[in-house]
């Protein structure tokens, strides 16, 4: 008995359960779509999957642009930058002298 003689299966499914050899190899063989799925078929279906609406931005208490609950405006924080390193140059500045 060589290797060609076995079933795809091995030996234990294929020599007891032929059947069940059989209806398994049917079903792993239909496990496939019957057509290619259309392209206004992908479309309808990707439609529900659009950009919600965003319930969670307020107005900034400092300057009045939108930003996320909870989060620091990035107009703000960029003015704050910005002082922050001003503020650095100043004092390195002012040790130098």
């Amino acid at each position: 008995m060589g290797m060609a003689a076995r079933s795809p299966l091995g030996t234990s499914l294929g020599a007891g359960l032929g059947l069940l050899g059989d209806i398994l190899n049917e079903m792993i063989l239909r496990a496939v779509p019957k057509q290619r799925t259309s392209h206004s078929k992908k479309r309808k279906r990707m439609a529900t999957k659009g950009l919600k609406n965003r319930h969670d931005l307020v107005p900034c208490s400092g300057c009045g642009r939108p930003k996320l609950t909870a989060h620091i405006c990035l107009n703000c924080y960029h003015d704050i930058k910005r002082k922050l390193k001003d503020m650095k140059r100043t004092a390195e500045e002012s040790q130098q002298q």
